[in-house]
């Protein structure tokens, strides 16, 4: 040990402690390469050659953080109630000479390394290859907390894989198809916990691919329902499939599972129609479902998308509640154009609070009639449209007719192609 202004050891009288600072670094095997970074590099050596130590702990391809490793001389084993983590390494498949860490960390272990045979301290017999081993003794879990990960959003107090007792030979020398973790997967209330392997992902995560099983997956308790494919891995958990929310189907290769939403950019959109909602569908979208919220929102991302039966448009963003389909856009059907920043759709028909109307001529493609703010409500069932002019006395401009009007009711058949003016009683 190297110390500077004091001694380096002492002798604890009472208790026949040794205490060692200055201690960097040690070997406990370089046959084996296990050897212990001890914090504030210190150690305690105690009776029978036992060691008490807080720090790292390497073992082969394993890294090992506790506050308290007691090394067994006798045994020549090290131990551990409260292993913080355990971190992982291999050999990167581009340059076997280094060692890539697995970027996962599993945490809150409890466990024994064997470091080889107790009558091989020396490590002169080489034939022991199944060494140093690793014993886990209690569960332990994988952590996806990370600020990397959607900003830690993975809460790991309930989010998390977690992992069986497990046992681990070959520290040194291990295969990465050959290393699993057999456990169950806690996902904080997005998916019903199962069991399940987690292993060394593509991206040198831990982690799993899972395909849909029969049936699916309920999501977010019972708010929606999933087939979906799902991976965990440092990207969080993502899906691939279709989701199913309120009568809306979301079929995406790209969806994100968090705890409190799910984000997808969606390749196929639809709701069935119902007593509630008008039949919609859109293409290239995205979707960010809020169980809490009980909301599903739909941006088009400027596409143009088809609402209702015949053959109406719609550009802008959408919100799906259990109670009511409203947006916030551009509506346009036949020869008219809706803008509203809030529209509450029903089954086959519209309204809004504050609107912009424009309905243009049939032949020439000329604004026949435009108001900028009124309320409106449009039955495609009876093919009318009822506005109301929120100011009295708002000017009601007929373009092609050079003409603009003070009435505040105009009444649209859209079959008959007429628009009777009326004026509200004060």
């Amino acid at each position: 040990s190297i110390i500077g202004a004091r001694p380096n050891s002492y002798l604890n009288l009472v208790n026949n402690n040794f205490v060692i600072e200055g201690v960097a670094a040690f070997n406990f095997s370089d046959s084996q390469t296990v050897a212990a970074y001890p914090h504030e590099q210190i150690i305690t050596v105690k009776n029978k050659r036992k060691i008490d130590f807080g720090g790292k702990l390497t073992a082969g391809w394993f890294d090992f953080y506790s506050d308290k490793f007691e090394f067994d001389y006798l045994n020549f084993k090290i131990h551990s109630d409260k292993i913080d983590s355990m971190r992982l390494y291999y050999p990167d498949s581009l340059n076997g000479n280094t060692l890539l860490p697995v970027t996962s960390l599993l945490k809150d272990i409890s466990g024994t390394i064997y470091i080889d045979k107790p009558n091989n301290k020396s490590g002169t017999d080489t034939s022991n290859g199944q060494y140093p081993i690793f014993v886990s003794e209690k569960p332990s879990k994988i952590s996806y907390q990370k600020s990397s990960i959607y900003k830690g959003a993975y809460n790991e107090k309930d989010f998390y894989f977690k992992v069986d007792p497990f046992t681990i030979d070959s520290l040194d020398n291990f295969t990465i198809s050959g290393l699993k973790f057999p456990g169950t997967f806690v996902s904080a209330g997005i998916l019903p916990e199962f069991r399940f392997e987690a292993k060394i992902m593509k991206d040198y995560s831990l982690g799993f691919e899972k395909a849909s099983p029969p049936g699916g997956y309920p999501l977010y308790g019972t708010k929606g329902h999933g087939d979906i494919d799902i991976t965990l891995n440092d990207k969080g958990l993502t899906a691939r499939g279709e989701v199913e929310y309120l009568g809306a189907k979301i079929k995406s290769k790209d969806i994100v599972l968090l705890p409190d939403s799910m984000n997808s950019n969606t390749d196929i959109f639809t709701i069935d129609e119902s007593v509630k909602y008008p039949k919609y569908s859109a293409a290239n979208i995205k979707n960010h479902w809020v169980p809490k919220k009980d909301s599903l929102y739909i941006n088009t991302l400027g596409h143009t998308t088809d609402i209702f039966r015949n053959g109406q448009k719609f550009t802008g963003n959408l919100v799906l509640t259990p109670k009511i389909l409203t947006g916030k856009g551009l509506l346009e059907w036949d020869n008219a154009k809706m803008t509203s920043k809030l529209m509450n759709f029903a089954t086959n028909s519209v309204k809004s609070d504050t609107a912009k109307i424009e309905i243009n001529t049939i032949d020439q493609g000329k604004i026949a009639f435009s108001s900028t703010n009124v309320k409106a409500f449009v039955d495609f069932d009876k093919r009318t449209g009822d506005f109301k002019a929120n100011i009295p006395g708002q000017l009601t401009d007929f373009g092609y007719n050079q003409f603009a009007s003070s009435m505040d009711q105009y009444f649209w058949d859209m079959d008959k192609q007429t628009i009777l003016l009326t004026k509200s009683p004060r």
